[in-house]
């Protein structure tokens, strides 16, 4: 274990009851909204623990969120020093589950098969055989037909490195795109990413939260930059329907297009993993924070949200299309100058406007 950083004032465990949390991956949007509501009570110590494979010298700002910062080789000699150890991206969940097959969180169990869903193309499949609209898939290159079809394509596996974008036609592909790594399937051509964010037992849903994800960086699929929530009856039928045939036990995001030609939604993938836009389910439904980080919250009323740093990167064109909302959403400030990416903003708005 290598110490990044270390708070010199914390008081010593024994002059009061405390809790030690330990947060993975802490770099992560996700780490940092679970960071936000613990460091705030002093009830918690809260350490961020970065994996072998993640480089803490990138992410200077996150002393803000911690008490301190670790790099871990392993989990064993640490896990008697936590009351909770707290899994966040699709890496440290298969980091937890390199040495067991079940992992308690907060009040909430996590099994291994949850990884089951990083097979995208076996988890379209199941989604087909329960009623749940799918896009046309080619698993792989040599399966796509000639013609003017738009082609959108992503790794075939959760954690494998590749773009997630689009093409007017098989034609446009890229060679090094065609190595068998890569999902093919139709473009669905309607804007955002539907989503629905949920703990399960057993295949039971404990607590969810839907969302629509109205722009997102990247654009062709990534982290939400501007969000709100939504309910629709579809989407939670839809959903627990898949999560009850995995007999899904931990947390995810189940995600959607909505597709005009089938006037319905289809299922793009299912992530074992809390997702980057999480902070929005911790704000309006308290059940989150409560099952996952074992700490009560008070819900904020809030119509949406606007991560501003991920927002300025989608470009001028995306930032005119959230024009509406920039007065209407919150912001999520991580690691930028509020001042220095409002600044931004305007200047983007003002050169597109014009």
């Amino acid at each position: 274990m290598i110490v990044v950083f270390r708070t010199r004032n914390l008081m010593p465990s024994a002059f009061r009851k405390i809790k030690r949390y330990l947060i993975l991956s802490p770099h992560l949007s996700q780490a940092i909204a679970c960071a936000k509501r613990l460091i705030k009570n002093k009830e918690f110590i809260v350490t961020g623990a970065y994996l072998p494979n993640e480089d803490p010298s990138l992410f200077p700002h996150l002393s803000k969120y911690y008490h301190d910062i670790i790099v871990i080789d392993s989990l064993d000699e640490l896990i008697c020093d936590y009351e909770c150890i707290i899994p966040t991206g699709a890496s440290s969940i298969k980091f937890i589950f390199d040495s067991k097959d079940h992992h308690q969180c907060g009040t909430i169990r996590i099994d291994k098969n949850i990884l089951n869903s990083s097979d995208k193309l076996a988890i379209l499949s199941l989604a087909e055989t329960l009623g749940i609209n799918v896009p046309t898939t080619w698993p792989q290159f040599e399966d796509i037909p000639s013609g003017e079809i738009a082609i959108f394509y992503k790794p075939k596996y959760e954690g494998l490195p590749g773009d997630r974008t689009w093409v007017k036609s098989r034609d446009e592909i890229p060679t090094f795109i065609q190595n068998g790594n890569f999902l093919f399937q139709e473009k669905i051509d309607s804007p955002g990413v539907y989503g629905y964010g949920f703990i399960a037992d057993k295949g039971n849903i404990l607590t969810s939260f839907m969302h629509h994800e109205i722009i997102s960086y990247p654009v062709d699929g990534g982290s939400a930059a501007v969000i709100r929530p939504y309910t629709n009856k579809s989407l939670h039928e839809y959903s627990s329907r898949l999560i009850k045939a995995m007999s899904y036990t931990g947390y995810g995001l189940v995600e959607f297009k909505w597709c005009p030609r089938r006037e319905d939604f289809v299922l793009m993938e299912i992530n074992a993993k809390l997702w980057a836009s999480i902070e929005l389910a911790f704000s309006l439904n308290v059940d989150f924070s409560q099952l996952i980080l074992s700490t009560q919250t008070s819900p904020t009323c809030v119509n949406g949200l606007i991560w501003p740093d991920r927002l300025f990167r989608c470009g001028p064109r995306s930032i005119w299309l959230a024009r509406k909302h920039l007065l209407e959403y919150h912001y999520v400030f991580e690691a930028v100058s509020i001042s220095r990416i409002a600044n931004k903003i305007k200047r983007s708005l003002l050169n597109v406007g014009k």
